[in-house]
């Protein structure tokens, strides 16, 4: 035997509000599905972007320590060229002692120069006189000897 239910109008009424909230549920699930591929694609671009934060805090930190090194080379540079500059002056100092030092040297050369002249020209001197107190002693002797021998022929 068939039993055949009657719906009244609540129970219809009741059937059609959960039918609508079934929908409704439906919907719903519909789009927090969408809401949850949105949220992904939120998270996604969240990630990219943090990727991007990254990069340039490492860009800002590598220019800071590019900026650092520029500094320092630029004290670096003022600390050479002031070097450079009393190495300079030095140089020229030490030009000018040389100029002075070559011009004594030259003085030094030519009076040993004279000097070596004069000290062979005292030598030849020397010679030639030695070789005139020889002659004489020679000459000296050669006398004494013709003094004797007429002493001893006249005596």
């Amino acid at each position: 035997m068939h039993t055949y239910k009657v719906n009244t109008g609540r129970e219809l009424t009741l059937e059609g509000e959960v039918a609508r909230l079934k929908e409704e549920n439906a919907q719903l699930r519909s789009d927090r599905s969408g809401m949850q591929d949105c949220i992904q694609l939120r998270e996604n671009q969240i990630g990219e972007l943090k990727e991007k934060v990254s990069d340039l805090e490492y860009v800002e930190d590598a220019l800071s320590q590019a900026n650092w090194v520029q500094n320092e080379m630029r004290k670096r540079e003022k600390e050479l060229k002031t070097q450079l500059v009393e190495w300079r002056d030095r140089s020229m100092g030490y030009t000018k002692e040389i100029g002075e030092l070559k011009s004594e040297l030259e003085e030094l050369s030519k009076a040993y120069k004279d000097s070596t002249r004069e000290e062979v020209t005292m030598k030849k001197a020397w010679r030639e006189q030695r070789e005139l107190v020889a002659l004489r002693d020679d000459q000296i002797a050669m006398l004494e000897r013709r003094l004797a021998k007429r002493a001893s022929e006249n005596d």
